[in-house]
């Protein structure tokens, strides 16, 4: 889960904890990282660092059924 305070947003705070996870994650051989986040605008500022990360998002559907 990553979370920057909305009055610390926009100065480089997310790109610096991907960043930090991910040579972490290398250091212990790890090759493939993967991670979620909703389609809505709520998210857009998510998936807009993770794609500056280099993440590439993949189509995907989920499917729930009201029982």
């Amino acid at each position: 889960m990553l979370a920057v305070a909305p009055e610390a947003q926009r100065q480089g705070i997310g790109q610096r904890l991907i960043d930090t996870a991910l040579d972490y994650m290398r250091s212990e051989g790890v090759k493939r990282a993967e991670l979620g986040t909703g389609g809505d605008p709520g998210h857009a500022a998510a998936r807009h660092t993770y794609e500056r990360a280099g993440f590439v998002g993949l189509p995907l559907v989920h499917y729930y059924k009201e029982l």
